[in-house]
């Protein structure tokens, strides 16, 4: 094929036809950008659709994510309800010996965490997805980002703040409460033990910064989590169907 094209134009230049030959050699350069340009549309259609597949993998892990979390974070929440009635119950002074005796949690409600995370497998791989787009962001992506961006840094704050909470309660017991090395069995049998959260002040003072980051900040993130995706997990069906 390319002699046959060879030979055309060696005919062209031997009987002098330049004008001819110019137009032949402007067609022949057209026929090669088409064909370029048509190899590198298929190009870009073909990469454009492996970008569109990995997108709907990457919302077809948030999906499940988020679902996941929902399940989980009910029954959080009916935690943090219990909970919130053990601390309410103490600071009203509601709470006796017996009932300290009788409930673990409860003598112990100041010196445990368990903190909040939420599932970023699919949150991380569209972070990645994302910063390698050249173009204006899906809307629906930066509704997600911004969505776990806000839940993720508040609940990993809060979740700091109670863990350094914590400590500080376990510090302060162990140098200045003879009890603290006792275990649960042996410390509902202790009368310093026990006066200290039914009588004392500074334990109330404890158990009320522990509502504040528990209760009042984690379940506040619970219910925004809870919330938007009520909102986002129809959007993302949506597109994945």
């Amino acid at each position: 094929m390319l002699k046959f094209f060879r030979n055309i134009r060696y005919k062209f230049i031997e009987e002098g036809r330049f004008i001819n030959y110019l137009k032949y050699a402007i067609g022949e350069i057209f026929l090669v950008v088409i064909g370029i340009l048509i190899a590198v549309s298929i190009n870009n259609w073909n990469e454009n659709r492996k970008q569109q597949q990995l997108f709907l993998t990457i919302l077809k892990n948030i999906e499940d994510d988020m679902k996941s979390d929902t399940l989980v974070f009910y029954q959080t929440k009916d935690n943090f309800r219990k909970g919130d009635s053990i601390f309410k119950r103490i600071l009203d002074n509601k709470m006796t010996r017996e009932d300290y005796i009788n409930c673990e949690r409860c003598a112990n409600i100041i010196n445990a965490h368990a903190p909040l995370n939420f599932k970023s497998k699919g949150f991380e791989m569209l972070k990645g997805y994302v910063d390698n787009q050249n173009e204006t962001k899906d809307s629906l992506a930066s509704d997600i980002l911004m969505f776990y961006s806000q839940v993720t840094d508040l609940s990993q704050i809060i979740n700091e703040h109670i863990k350094n909470d914590v400590s500080g309660n376990l510090k302060y017991s162990k140098e200045n409460h003879a009890w603290f090395y006792l275990n649960h069995e042996q410390r509902i049998k202790n009368e310093d033990f026990l006066n200290y959260v039914v009588n004392s002040t500074d334990f109330k003072n404890r158990v009320a910064m522990q509502r504040i980051l528990v209760v009042k900040n984690l379940k506040s993130i619970l219910d925004t989590f809870n919330k938007n995706a009520k909102i986002l997990l129809p959007r993302i069906e949506a597109r994945l169907n």
